[in-house]
Parts: structure tokens; C-alpha cells; sequence
């Protein structure tokens, strides 16, 4: 029985560690868009 919630535990960390690296990637994109938005706002300012 321990084994057996040990192992669902394993089963959640999995899933969470997949959900947050999908939901990280999206953080970073979310973050290159705004860069390149201002880079781009930047250099039409001049």
C-alpha cells in the first residue's frame, strides 16, 4: 500500500513536471513576444 502511494505520487510529479515545463515554454515565448515587441516599438521610435 505505501508502494502503491508512493507510486501515485510519482504519477502526479510527472504530470505536474510536464504541466509546468509546457506552461515554462509558454512563459518564455510570452516573454519573447514582449521583447521583440518593444525592440520593435524601439526601433520605430527612431
Amino acid at each position: 500500500m505505501f508502494l502503491a502511494y508512493l507510486r501515485g505520487i510519482e504519477t502526479h510529479f510527472e504530470f505536474f513536471s510536464w504541466a509546468g515545463y509546457f506552461v515554462f515554454l509558454a512563459y518564455l515565448r510570452g516573454i519573447e513576444t514582449q521583447v521583440a515587441t518593444r525592440v520593435l516599438n524601439a526601433g520605430s521610435g527612431f
